[in-house]
């Protein structure tokens, strides 16, 4: 069998199948938790949503005082480092799975709630200012990110492992990935319009 990188691996070790199952790679996961999800760390998406997300925290925690403001930014930028590594990880292991609808489902969706929950708690004990807000403005990021990063990874973007694109190729392709993200709505709206034509002209 041809052997796979473990952070860049389309197929569960030990199958040939390059679309598995959602319940086989699920299944791997829970058996190989480290290598699926540690050695699998998602180092581009950590760094990326340190960067974006952080500054969240520091706005809303603003008027608490720059102090304040900065321990909450710190703060979610070393739980997004942590989480979104291996968020990352499940995404790349999960991105090529079926049904396509369930892995969707998990990846941008159940997952994601998860996150969120474990970071509200995660702020509360570290006691960040102007904590609701935060965690209102990062939980409707987090949904929109998340479908966002299932997109992208669906389209060989922000993987990591050997073969994947440096990270800094990744986003000179990043603007069009979000144009045709942002356009994939109306594309379908206008599918579906299609169809109802066709089936009423009939």
């Amino acid at each position: 069998m041809q052997s796979h990188d473990p952070q860049f691996c389309d197929v569960i070790p030990g199958s040939a199948e390059e679309h598995p199952l959602v319940k086989d790679v699920l299944g791997h996961i829970w058996h190989h938790p480290y290598q699926a999800l540690v050695l699998g760390w998602n180092w581009k998406s950590a760094v990326v949503s340190a960067c974006y997300r952080a500054p969240v925290f520091f706005l809303v925690s603003l008027e608490q005082g720059i102090m304040l403001a900065l321990h909450g930014a710190a703060n979610d930028a070393l739980f997004n480092a942590l989480g979104a590594g291996v968020y990352g990880a499940f995404l790349q292991s999960i991105r090529k799975a079926r049904p396509a609808w369930l892995a969707s489902w998990l990846g941008a969706f159940a997952v994601p709630l998860v996150i969120q929950s474990l970071l509200f708690a995660y702020h509360r004990i570290t006691g960040t200012s102007s904590l609701h807000r935060g965690i209102v403005v990062s939980l409707v990021m987090s949904g929109i990110s998340a479908m966002f990063n299932m997109y992208a990874m669906r389209r060989g973007n922000m993987l990591v492992g050997k073969g994947s694109p440096s990270l800094w190729d990744d986003l000179r392709q990043l603007p069009r990935i979000i144009l045709d993200f942002l356009m994939s709505g109306p594309r379908q709206c206008a599918r579906w319009l299609k169809v109802d034509a066709q089936k009423s002209a009939f």
